[in-house]
């Protein structure tokens, strides 16, 4: 595997949604003379249709994947984030819906330690709850609770969650009106699923050739429901 660089280069500021809570992870660590030097908040966490400038190509094409663009097609980068120009590829949420401004969140992983916990009513009297790769829910919803409203994987973990996990009743991949898909960009097929979900098409290429996006995203998946992290973020959270 390839390791990111300990020396972060410095990408163009992201231009976030402001925030206006005062008790924020945001504020909180930037009040803290350590948090403070090691928490970067200019780092964009999406990558959307703007990003993809020759000056960024050339930057991230010296980077392995999932830190950047080595080895991949222009073509096939430039196509898929192309199609990423809507305003709800840019934000994760709208803040405007949290008219309070703080905003709770809650991250639940596939790792079992929540097995017996009793944890599920917490976990859904969050704002958003984020899930990742095998999102068990079924038979578990009083230690995981039920709520989804951002399911994150890579194509390769997404597969590999269905196998893995079906014996755990997970058989499908989330799905429903108002929740969103963040693919982690950590190989050539996650741009390539990802543009074929967005048009509704069979993947045209690589391993995952024939395949149907909508099998995984549903049939009426717009190009709104889907999101993509920035290798520079993946980059900034490693070698941080």
């Amino acid at each position: 595997s390839f390791k990111p660089s300990t020396k972060l280069e410095e990408p163009k500021p992201s231009r976030k949604q402001p925030s206006t809570c005062l008790r924020s992870v945001t504020a909180r660590a930037k009040a803290d003379p350590k948090f403070g030097e090691i928490f970067r908040f200019d780092t964009p966490v999406l990558m959307w249709d703007q990003h993809f400038t020759p000056e960024t190509w050339d930057r991230l094409k010296t980077r392995h994947v999932p830190y950047g663009w080595q080895g991949l097609s222009h073509a096939v980068v430039g196509s898929t984030l192309r199609l990423l120009n809507a305003s709800a590829n840019r934000h994760l949420f709208d803040r405007d819906a949290f008219p309070g401004g703080c905003v709770r969140c809650a991250v639940v992983g596939n790792g079992g330690i929540l097995n017996g916990s009793r944890q599920g009513k917490a976990i859904d009297a969050h704002d958003l709850v984020f899930r990742l790769n095998g999102a068990v829910i079924k038979g578990f919803e009083e230690d995981v609770g039920t709520k989804i409203s951002f399911y994150g994987f890579t194509v390769n973990t997404m597969k590999n969650s269905l196998i893995a996990y079906e014996e755990y009743g997970f058989t499908q991949i989330p799905q429903a009106k108002n929740l969103r898909y963040i693919f982690i960009p950590s190989d050539v097929r996650d741009y390539v699923m990802l543009k074929s979900a967005i048009q509704g098409s069979p993947v045209p290429e690589g391993s995952d050739k024939g395949d149907e996006p909508q099998k995984y995203f549903g049939p009426e998946a717009s190009a709104e429901k889907f999101t993509l992290l920035h290798p520079d973020f993946l980059q900034y959270l490693t070698a941080r």
